[in-house]
């Protein structure tokens, strides 16, 4: 069934979710869905709806005020893949129902959902590879100590670079880095990583 999305709804800030979102998709957009596991369940929990005229997959952040932001994938090779509105660096969209400390973060939403599925930490996307300190004092705020900073392979320095300062001001920060994104991994293969990079840490 189709969910359509009127402007007034989503308005705040001059931020405006796109009016004719809805929950059909075309042929492309369901493979995209299917690959990484994003069942119509899921997709209607996180509200991510196919936008006709913008040609783009839509992903709303809120908080307690409404919507404060969305990203929308296109996938035509001569648009930019992602396009947002919104303060996506000021965002914290914090995933998951495990009572834990600990937070993942990762570069994209699409493997911050993933991993949420995981029921093992909570999780949050960085809508990027920088981990700025402000952004670890706001986590705090929300209970979480430690951290899991997991980017791929061509983001290593970066990783080491951002955990070790942030361990050097007091936070529990590890790096954890591998050859793809969480989203490009089974859940049993996600389960693994997190367990080994963990396992040796005071992050158990």
């Amino acid at each position: 069934s189709k969910r359509n999305v009127t402007n007034y709804e989503f308005t705040p800030k001059s931020i405006i979710f796109p009016s004719d979102a809805t929950s059909s998709y075309p042929t492309q957009v369901k493979t995209y869905l299917d690959k990484y596991n994003l069942t119509p369940e899921l997709c209607s929990k996180h509200l991510i709806m196919w936008s006709p005229y913008r040609e783009r997959l839509c992903f709303p952040f809120f908080d307690d005020t409404g919507l404060i932001g969305w990203q929308g994938r296109s996938f035509n090779p001569d648009k930019p893949k992602w396009y947002s509105q919104g303060d996506l660096k000021s965002i914290l969209h914090i995933l998951g129902t495990k009572q834990t400390n600990c937070l993942v973060l990762v570069e994209d939403i699409v493997s911050s959902i993933i991993l949420s599925q995981l029921n093992l930490y909570k999780t949050s996307p960085l809508f990027g590879s920088h981990l700025a300190i402000q952004r670890l004092q706001r986590y705090r705020l929300f209970g979480f100590y430690k951290f899991i900073l997991w980017l791929d392979k061509d983001k290593e320095k970066e990783s080491l670079k951002y955990s070790y300062k942030a361990r050097q001001l007091g936070y529990d920060c590890v790096s954890l880095v591998t050859d793809k994104d969480p989203k490009d991994y089974d859940k049993e293969t996600l389960k693994k990583y997190l367990t080994e990079r963990t396992k040796c840490t005071t992050l158990n």
